[in-house]
């Protein structure tokens, strides 16, 4: 069992970047309750021109109190990038083959 969930908002969208920004959490703190043994998110970066995934053996309540993606959501869901298009999607894994403990077996994957 896993959850997946995620967040798509076009440029200059009518919901506030507050109002996004707590949807993405209440989804994942909402998704732990189908997989506790890592999570993860991703976020298009408009900056770099690519996407920021951080993910953990941890749980997504646990995720969500990184330093790393407090300041990503924080980014993300700013005034400056009230023109852009925001993407976010996430992961919530319990763990039903390989062990959540090697990265690359966590989502979100990037190819």
């Amino acid at each position: 069992m896993c959850g997946i969930f995620g967040i798509i908002a076009k440029e200059k969208s009518r919901y506030s970047n507050k109002f996004l920004k707590n949807s993405l959490i209440n989804l994942a703190m909402l998704s732990e309750t189908r997989g506790k043994d890592s999570s993860g998110l991703c976020f298009l970066n408009h900056n770099e021109n690519g996407f920021d995934v951080i993910k953990g053996p941890i749980p997504a309540n646990d995720l969500l109190k990184r330093p790393k993606v407090i300041n990503t959501l924080n980014n993300v869901f700013s005034k400056e990038n009230n023109s852009k298009l925001k993407l976010a999607i996430g992961h919530a894994r319990l763990v039903t083959n390989g062990t959540q403990l090697e990265a690359d077996n966590n989502q979100p994957v990037l190819k």
